[in-house]
C-alpha cells in the first residue's frame, strides 16, 4: 500500500513538471503579421508610398525598427523585377504589402523579410 502511494505521488509530480515545459512555454512570435503590421501602419501614415515611389530604401529602413532581429527589404514591380537585398539567413518570415502606386497606376509589392539574428 505505502509503494502505491508513493509511486502515485511519483507518477504526479512527473505529470506536473512536464505539464509546465509544455503549457507554459511562450509562443513564437508571428512575424509574417508583426511584418504587415510595420507595413500596414507606414502606409496609413503615408510614408510607406512615398519612400517606394521614390526608391529610397534608406527611408523605408530607418522607419523600421524589429528588437532581436534583421531584416531586408525588396521592392518588385508588376512584371516581377525587384530592387533591394534578399535575406542571407535562415528560418525567414515574409512579410509583402501591396501598393497601387502613387498618382498612375503602377502596382508594386514591398517585401519585408525578418530572420533572427545570428
Amino acid at each position: 500500500m505505502l509503494e502505491a502511494v508513493i509511486s502515485g505521488i511519483i507518477i504526479i509530480g512527473f505529470v506536473i513538471a512536464l505539464s509546465n515545459l509544455v503549457f507554459f512555454q511562450e509562443p513564437a512570435p508571428n512575424l509574417s503579421e508583426k511584418g504587415y503590421a510595420i507595413l500596414k501602419e507606414l502606409e496609413n501614415t503615408g510614408k510607406l508610398r512615398d519612400y517606394v515611389s521614390s526608391e529610397n530604401f534608406t527611408g523605408l529602413q530607418s522607419e523600421i525598427n524589429i528588437p532581436g532581429y534583421a531584416y531586408s527589404i525588396e521592392i518588385c514591380d508588376s512584371q516581377g523585377t525587384c530592387n533591394g537585398n534578399r535575406p542571407v539567413g535562415k528560418n525567414v518570415w515574409l512579410s509583402s504589402y501591396i501598393i497601387a502606386g502613387d498618382g498612375d497606376y503602377e502596382p508594386k509589392v514591398i517585401k519585408l523579410y525578418i530572420w533572427r539574428e545570428e
